[in-house]
């Protein structure tokens, strides 16, 4: 269940607010399988708010700044609570020409353990060809770190993510 509003001042800002709230609930125990333990599943009941500040500095130069909470309260006891964030900035270096650098920090359901912190540092450079084709470079750094896991521990993975196109 997710809602979300803005209400926009200014020429070019807005005041945004979302918030979800997600209740995950498994029918049957995965936690042994042919090969052995796979994982621990608890039922689960998660809850984010955000607010924030979507806007334009210069007619070149745009941002947005968002801050909020997070918290899962699982059966087995094992809650977390953290803070979400989001920071963007979008630079128009040329009329047909734009580079994004932003930072993402949430909180979501995994698959090992109860859940995953992600800390995602991103890039994004966007060009238009001959006013009709979009070409777009993304680059990703995500960082995650699993929740607590009895049968398989800790866990900390990186995941790298780049791709081009074009449409």
């Amino acid at each position: 269940i997710s809602a979300d509003t803005s209400w926009e001042f200014l020429p070019k800002t807005a005041l945004f607010w979302d918030g979800s709230l997600s209740l995950q609930n498994y029918l049957r125990d995965v936690s042994s399988g042919a090969g052995g333990a796979l994982s621990v599943r608890n039922d689960s009941t998660s809850t984010q708010s955000r607010l924030g500040l979507n806007g334009a500095l210069t007619s070149t130069l745009g941002f947005t700044l968002g801050a909020g909470y997070g918290a899962s309260f699982y059966d087995d006891g094992n809650d977390t609570e953290n803070v979400i964030a989001l920071v963007e900035t979008r630079w128009q270096l040329q009329p047909a020409l734009r580079w994004t650098l932003g930072y993402d920090r949430g909180v979501m359901a995994a698959f090992q353990g109860n859940y995953s912190t992600m800390n995602r540092f991103r890039t994004a450079l966007q060009t238009t060809f001959l006013g009709v084709l979009l070409i777009q470079s993304k680059a990703e750094v995500t960082l995650l770190d699993y929740g607590f896991d009895p049968i398989q521990g800790d866990r900390s993975d990186t995941h790298l993510l780049g791709y081009r196109a074009g449409a």
